[in-house]
Formats: C-alpha cells, structure tokens, sequence
C-alpha cells in the first residue's frame, strides 16, 4: 500500500512540476510565405493561428520551436507573446471613437426624454452575455447588458 501512495505522490508532483517548466508559447509570423512553407506547416502539428493567402501565415509555437525555426533559417516575426495575449483577454477596452454600452444607452435615453412624443424605448430582453453572466460564467460579467429598442412614430 505504502508504496502504491508512494508511486501516486510521484506521479503526481511530477504532472505539478511539469505544468510549472511548460514554455511560453507565442505567435509568429512568416511574410508572404512561398508554398514549400504552407505545405510544411498545413502537413504537421503547429498551430496555425491565422492565413492571409499571399501576405501572412501566423503559427502558434513554444519558445523552444521558435529557436528551431529561426536555426533552419526561417525569417518570422514575433506578434505576440502568450502574457501579451492574455493581458488583452483580461481587460475590458473601449474603442476611440466608439461608445460603450451605458453611453449608448445614455444617450437613447436622452433622445427618449427630448421627444417623448414620437420616441419610446423599449427593454426588449437580455443579451447572451446576461444570460451566461447570470448562469455563473464570469467570463461574460462585463457583458452583462439587457437589449433596446426605440420605436420612432409620429
């Protein structure tokens, strides 16, 4: 028995240490990639992120695939690392130029209160993300919003 738990207890701090050595992985970019590179990259395990045929081929790689294709001489670009991609997944941003949801919804409620004979807004239901946010999925707590309308008659 003790042996049993003793094998389990190794098993299971090597599965620990391994998740805290596991490379960080980014995206890299091949330019104007030729096809002898699509055929090389479609063919095999790399994580193609995104193609734009005749202008870019994007992979997903570790910091340890990375160096192997820069020593086989592939010229690629680093466009994002993996903490790069999860700081822009962790934070809410709004967009110059555009409005967020309490300006829009502000402002529909201004145009309602100026001509409140021809304007009506109506809360017409809640969107997904309300509906994930409230089914406990944090993830969608900044879209927690409810669906407008406004009807304009004369």
């Amino acid at each position: 028995m003790k042996l049993i738990l003793s094998r389990i207890l190794i098993a299971g701090l090597g599965m620990i240490l391994s998740g805290l050595v596991a490379e960080e992985r980014m995206v890299v970019r091949f330019v104007d990639p030729d096809k002898t590179v699509l055929t090389e990259f479609n063919e095999t395990d790399y994580d193609i992120a995104a193609f734009k045929p005749g202008e870019f081929l994007d992979l997903v790689v570790s910091k340890s695939q990375y160096g192997e294709l820069l020593t086989r001489g592939f010229h690629i670009i680093v466009t994002q690392t993996e903490e790069q991609l999860k700081k822009n997944l962790g934070e809410v941003r709004d967009l110059d130029g555009y409005r967020n949801y309490d300006e829009l919804l502000e402002d529909l409620q201004e145009i309602e209160s100026q001509y409140p004979d021809i304007c009506k807004l109506y809360d017409i239901g809640n969107t997904r993300g309300k509906e994930y946010s409230m089914a406990g999925n944090s993830y969608y707590n900044d879209y927690n919003h409810e669906i407008w309308a406004m009807k304009v008659s004369d």
